[in-house]
């Protein structure tokens, strides 16, 4: 029943809008009942997910569909999940909007969550042939391409952005040192904030030994 009632709000004819917050639902049934989920029942809903998430317009309802795979990580097997994914024809399509939107997930929980199961990933893929070579061939976009010979573009005409293409490893390890330094630029901004409630408690002690 639990099953029926995620694929009805992750219907392709579901407003997006109607399916946010269904990804939390997903996220329980993964950890806690993945005992009762049989094969078919778990293929079914990883690919009305996929579906939703390659179909969707809104960015927030697609990261929270995308977070369900770091945690699939984390619960399964990381082999098995690679592997289904490459069966169903759908690993370059997840493995590539994970990166892509890894910097947009809002919490600092949610990028450590991501980047702690594509180290998981990583290191499986050094230990598993199998899933090395399907890592391997996987591309993804790197550094925005600047030509600084090419014409000024006018605000009427879309200029069409080109990356440089790296491979998963490369991109794992760009994906760390930016979730690193974004969570740096978080903890900084704490510390400032620290830092302005004690000025405000010396001076309203001050005032009050006047």
């Amino acid at each position: 029943h639990i099953c029926r009632i995620i694929s009805r709000f992750l219907s392709l004819q579901m407003d997006d809008d109607a399916s946010l917050g269904i990804a939390s639902l997903i996220s329980q049934l993964v950890i806690n009942l993945k005992c009762a989920l049989n094969d078919t029942l778990f293929t079914d809903l990883l690919m009305t997910i996929v579906a939703k998430m390659e179909s969707c317009r809104l960015r927030s309802l697609k990261n929270e569909l995308l977070l369900i795979f770091p945690r699939l990580m984390h619960q399964y097997d990381a082999v098995q999940i690679v592997q289904f994914l490459a069966n169903h024809h759908k690993l370059q399509q997840v493995m590539v909007l994970w990166c892509a939107n890894h910097g947009d997930f809002i919490y600092p929980y949610y990028k450590k969550l991501s980047v702690m199961a594509l180290a998981k990933l990583l290191s499986t893929s050094v230990a598993n042939q199998s899933v090395y070579a399907l890592l391997q061939n996987l591309s993804f976009d790197g550094y925005a391409i600047i030509d600084v010979h090419a014409p000024r573009v006018s605000r009427s005409r879309k200029q069409t952005i080109k990356f440089t293409q790296m491979p998963f490893i490369v991109k794992f390890f760009q994906i760390l040192v930016d979730t690193f330094r974004d969570l740096v630029d978080v903890e900084n901004e704490f510390d400032d904030v620290d830092d302005y409630d004690d000025d405000d408690d010396d001076d309203d002690d001050e005032y009050d030994d006047e």
